[in-house]
């Protein structure tokens, strides 16, 4: 691994470590703090403290010699390295249990994200006037000018999905089929497989 891909590497590490100090850092706000110092928070979140000054470097949280980071501003400045302070319109495709769970889950709103419009092959028990047949899917999204959607179909119909998905203009594409579906390298992919999670677990439980 050359420099370049350590750096690569070490930067999608702080990347998930960022929701962690968000949290920190708005329960400390609602507890009246205006600084917390590195060592707290690494001790809280169990990091290293240089960890936690090189993620806080890369977000550029502002902080002061001796006070620590400005608990306020480090909450913009996370929000803004992460892109969670602008607001996205966002479908989701499979309105299945999971799909059902995703989309009327409130937390996505905190982060930007602005559940519009679910698809499904069967919408005749759908519970809401915004679950719409997959066969407007193309058309709405090309439409509502969508840049980020959803998938939790069957595995044997994601690719499909994430065909017509990218075919109708999609930027970003957040997967949570059990599927390894392919896209263009300028479409924005992430994979949530669940069942690696899963075996995680089933492994500390064995061990």
């Amino acid at each position: 691994m050359n420099k370049s891909e350590k750096q690569n590497a070490g930067n999608i590490q702080a990347v998930k470590r960022m929701p962690q100090y968000l949290r920190l850092f708005n329960d400390m706000f609602r507890y009246g703090r205006q600084y917390i110092s590195s060592v707290e928070i690494a001790s809280k979140l169990s990091l290293k403290p240089i960890s936690v000054k090189k993620d806080m470097l890369l977000a550029k949280a502002p902080g002061k010699t001796r006070l620590g980071y400005n608990v306020k501003g480090s909450i913009a400045a996370i929000q803004q390295f992460l892109g969670w302070q602008k607001e996205r319109d966002v479908c989701l495709v499979g309105y299945g249990k999971l799909g059902s769970a995703l989309f009327h889950y409130e937390g996505f709103k905190k982060h930007g994200f602005n559940m519009v419009a679910a698809f499904d092959t069967d919408i005749t028990k759908a519970d809401n006037k915004n679950i719409l047949h997959i066969e407007h899917l193309a058309s709405y999204v090309q439409t509502h000018k969508i840049t980020t959607a959803i998938i939790s179909v069957p595995a044997y119909a994601a690719q499909g999905v994430a065909d017509t998905l990218v075919g109708a203009g999609i930027k970003a594409i957040w997967n949570f089929s059990p599927a390894d579906i392919k896209v263009p390298p300028h479409i924005a992919l992430q994979n949530e497989d669940l069942s690696i999670g899963l075996a995680l677990l089933c492994l500390k439980l064995k061990n």
